[in-house]
């Protein structure tokens, strides 16, 4: 075999003297890359770990994420809506009874209350059962479909163990009133005597002169309110004006 000429080689170690700087780095490097060795099983625990908790908590969508953005203010919009439509309503009030039934109508936009409307169906005591409650169910549906509200509300009945009779009796009326509402596809919202008079009053006991008061001044009239069942009616439809306007901030 020849010997090779020195001249040849020349440009092969001018390579290896290029590569010395590179091999220093790498030789440098050699610890860095230890330390990344000996993080590998802690990484690899850390992955494991962000895989279970991906599994129990639910994904939290990224502030700038354009779809999360729109969803957010879609639920507002509804909610608004719903706030702005339950606070823009009328509301027939029902004070349910077999002789003398009270009706009280009003108009709400916002905090703003308008009577526009009230009065009484009364049924003749003479009759028959079957025909006053003919009769109450005839008016119920005469009123309805001449105010045509928006909502419906009725006291609860309330049964006193000294006149069980009279919580029967009020039974027949309360049925003859809700199929009135039925007919005419309105929900019924019920409340007990105790809520209306808290809510009116802020007393669950208050008086009948006392309801009569709070009704007159919510409605700015210039008058008591006559007779006590048309107070009464309309303390109902007062009240739940202001249960819809706490439904709808709370929803």
């Amino acid at each position: 075999m020849g010997e090779v000429s020195v001249e040849r080689l020349s440009p092969i170690v001018s390579s290896v003297e290029r590569l010395s700087p590179i091999v220093s780095s790498v030789k440098r490097l050699s610890p860095i890359i230890s330390s990344v060795e000996r993080l590998s099983p802690i990484v690899s625990s850390v992955k494991r770990l962000s895989s279970i908790v991906s599994q129990i908590l639910p994904i939290v969508p990224n502030k700038t994420d354009s779809k999360a953005i729109g969803d957010n203010r879609s639920t507002l919009d509804r909610s608004t809506l719903a706030r702005k439509s339950m606070s823009n309503q009328t509301i027939l009030g029902i004070d349910p009874a077999l002789g003398t039934t009270g009706y009280g109508f009003i108009r709400c936009h916002g905090n703003a209350i308008q009577l526009i409307d009230a009065g009484f169906i009364k049924c003749r005591r003479d009759r028959p059962l079957e025909l006053r409650l003919h009769e109450l169910h005839l008016g119920m549906c005469e009123i309805i479909e001449e105010l045509k509200p928006d909502c419906f509300a009725i006291e609860q009945l309330y049964s006193h163990y000294d006149r069980p009779t009279t919580a029967i009796l009020m039974g027949h009326a309360r049925g003859v009133i809700y199929l009135a509402a039925a007919e005419s596809n309105l929900a019924v919202h019920s409340y007990a005597a105790t809520q209306i008079k808290k809510t009116l009053t802020g007393n669950g006991r208050a008086s009948k002169s006392q309801m009569q008061l709070a009704v007159k001044h919510q409605l700015r009239l210039a008058t008591l309110p006559e007779p006590a069942d048309v107070a009464d009616a309309l303390a109902i439809a007062l009240t739940h004006h202001h249960c819809s306007q706490t439904t709808a901030i709370l929803t």
